[in-house]
């Protein structure tokens, strides 16, 4: 309602206050209160109808009153039906002590109107005890009764044949429904629904359908009945596999081969989705590979997974590397024998057959550019081969012969013998490895004039360049390359001058191995006594029949004055002869015979020594003149020399030592003990 009644209107066009107004539409709020009657439906010998009423106060001083117009005391409403044979209202008088507040508990009268027949009837609200002075306006409370004729059986109608929620398979005998109608009035009875498609709609047929039904009776009673229900694809999508050919048996392609799938879904092809289903061409190698199709359909999902595919077309791969050292000449390069050669063989797909790796090609002999060569199988058939090439072998020894140039010096009981060296023409070749292909070449070649300086079998050797060795022939050599040695002796003894038949003694070899000696292998011979001193005697030299001459052999004597000590007044062996110091003493020797005065070399020799206790002292018998002449002479009527030996009186209390050195070497000498 859209009408707002602040003041009630009488008939007589008198405002009023206070509204009291009914509930039928829903509306309490006292700013929406309208003048419309409202309407309460209801039915023949149906159920009651209720509604409430209340009092709505207006602060308006229309009526010259503000505020509730209950303040002197409540009041009385009659409630009246228009036409009782429609409908009756209970109760028929209602009574309220006070308005509905803006806020706060509100005061409202139920009315409880019974249908009676079909029509319509007002109900409406009368003031019948009001002690105040403020009025009410009652049109608010006015409504409408209609009264419906008595209920038409309403139909039923329900859909039949399938169940609602159910699902069908499709290509089966799915139901078809059908609308069932019970009706009292117009009977049972069947007819098709109408039929629908909820979204989203499936392609092929498939999906949710709807069947719905709606009857309206001959009273107009009208009942709607629905039923919704699914067709389905029952069966997920076949999914196989072909191959281009069959797998080998060893399980490994060598070639390209093809995987095709072929999917069938015959209920639901439009729902037919596939995935990893394409062609697959397997051109490249690999190991064991699966393919997988999946299909899926409202049928459901197929996943079907090939056998697992492997291809290989690659050979294996053969590769040689030789193990034994070998040497460079040139840019050659060399081996003593078939060289060891390593085979590695690797497949890096289906891998390498056991036990098929085979040398097919092996070298042997000795040449140049020999090569070997190695096949090998892997899993999957596929043969391949290896090799290496440029292999030069050379196996024989260099030939070496050997010749004497030289003419012996001197053939012994049939034994040639060289003096100090042979020499022997050495010729070395290193032969053939195959025809007009020489092998490595000598790297040690002996090829020329040999001399050999020693007595022996003479061979020459020569090594090629990998180590072959040969050996010439064998030439017995006697070589004597040293001269005969010569000893000599003389006597250790000094040799009295002028003594005749004394004689050195020597003696002549040659080396053990040698060619011997041509001369005598030893003698004597008489020692030159004639003057005295150290000399040297030479032994006769040696030669060997090879004609070495030894070296000059020597040896040493000496040959002495044939003295034999001081003679009186001088006492020799360790005696200290007494004398006073600053005599002349005469110091005299024989040497058997005049030897000339040259028999001194110098003037004795003076030395202090220590006079030991106990020592043996002789008193000195003889002294010379002191005017004798100081020096050596020769008396030749005795035969004797003297040397006049002037001491200097300091040499009182002291020891001396007096020592001549004669020409022969030897130096005699005397004690002397100076007194005072």
């Amino acid at each position: 309602m859209t009408v707002i009644s602040l003041l009630g209107v009488t008939a007589g066009g008198a405002a009023y206050a206070d509204d009291i107004y009914n509930t039928i539409d829903g509306i309490t709020a006292a700013t929406a209160i309208d003048t419309e009657a409202e309407v309460m439906p209801l039915a023949s010998g149906g159920n009651d109808g209720t509604t409430t009423l209340r009092v709505q106060a207006r602060n308006s001083d229309i009526d010259g009153f503000e505020g509730c117009n209950m303040n002197k005391g409540p009041v009385t409403f009659s409630i009246q039906s228009s036409n009782p044979a429609v409908a009756t209202v209970e109760p028929t008088s209602v009574q309220f002590t006070a308005c509905t507040p803006l806020k706060g508990p509100v005061q409202e009268k139920t009315l409880t109107v019974k249908p009676v027949g079909a029509g319509s009837a007002t109900i409406t609200a009368t003031v019948v005890v009001n002690p105040s002075p403020g009025s009410f306006n009652t049109v608010p409370a006015t409504f409408r009764v209609d009264v419906a004729p008595p209920p038409n059986s309403p139909p039923t109608v329900t859909v039949v044949n399938v169940d609602s929620g159910a699902h069908y398979v499709k290509g089966t005998d799915v139901p078809t429904p059908m609308c069932k109608v019970v009706d009292a009035e117009d009977g049972t009875f069947q007819f098709a629904p109408a039929m629908s498609r909820p979204a989203p709609q499936l392609p092929d047929g498939l999906g949710e359908r709807v069947a719905k039904c709606t009857y309206t009776d001959t009273r107009g009673a009208t009942a709607v009945s629905s039923a919704s229900y699914f067709i389905e694809d029952g069966d997920a999508p076949v999914v196989r596999y072909i191959l281009s050919e069959p797998a080998p048996a060893n399980g490994w392609y060598r070639h390209e081969i093809a995987l095709d799938w072929v999917v069938t879904e015959p209920q639901s092809p439009g729902t037919l989705t596939t995935e990893g289903c394409e062609r697959v061409w397997v051109t490249a190698d690999q190991d064991l590979t699966d393919y997988t199709c999946t299909a899926t359909s409202a049928g459901g999902t197929t996943s079907k997974t090939s056998e697992k595919i492997r291809k290989d077309a690659t050979a294996p791969v053969v590769t040689g590397t030789i193990e034994s050292p070998s040497v460079e000449v040139g840019d050659v390069r060399w081996y003593p024998a078939a060289p060891s050669i390593r085979w590695d063989v690797s497949d890096a797909v289906s891998g390498v057959l056991e036990g098929s790796v085979k040398e097919s090609v092996t070298v042997s002999g000795e040449g140049r550019n020999k090569m070997a060569r190695t096949v090998a199988t892997d899993n999957a058939g596929n043969t391949g081969g290896g090799s290496v090439q440029y292999i030069n072998i050379d196996a024989s020894a260099p030939v070496v012969e050997a010749a004497l140039t030289s003419t012996p010096a001197s053939v012994v009981n049939g034994k040639a013998w060289f003096k100090d060296e042979a020499k022997i023409q050495v010729t070395a070749t290193d032969p053939e490895v195959q025809p007009s292909e020489r092998g490595s070449g000598l790297a040690d070649d002996p090829t020329g004039e040999q001399t050999v300086t020693a007595t022996g079998d003479f061979t020459a050797t020569a090594t090629d360049h990998v180590g072959n060795t040969g050996t010439s022939n064998t030439i017995p050599v006697a070589v004597d390359s040293a001269a005969p040695s010569v000893g000599v002796t003389c006597p250790k003894l000094p040799l009295i001058k002028n003594t005749s038949l004394l004689k050195a003694t020597w003696t002549a070899s040659d080396e053990a191995a040698g060619s011997g000696l041509a001369t005598p292998a030893g003698g004597s011979f008489v020692l030159d006594t004639k003057t005295v001193g150290h000399r040297t005697a030479t032994a006769p030299t040696a030669s060997d029949r090879v004609g070495h001459t030894s070296a000059a052999a020597t040896c040493g004597y000496q040959v002495v004055y044939p003295f034999l000590g001081f003679l009186g007044p001088v006492d020799n062996f360790g005696v200290y002869n007494k004398v006073k110091a600053g005599s002349a003493v005469p110091m005299k020797f024989s040497l058997v015979g005049n030897q000339g005065l040259d028999v001194l070399k110098g003037a004795p020799v003076v030395t202090k020594v220590t006079c030991p206790g106990g020592m043996k002292v002789d008193e000195l018998e003889e002294t010379a003149s002191s005017r004798t002449a100081a020096g050596l002479t020769y008396d030749s009527k005795s035969g004797l020399y003297q040397y006049t030996w002037k001491t200097a009186s300091t040499l009182a209390g002291t020891c001396q030592k007096v020592t001549f050195n004669l020409a022969d070497g030897t130096s005699p000498s005397a004690l002397f003990s100076f007194t005072r």
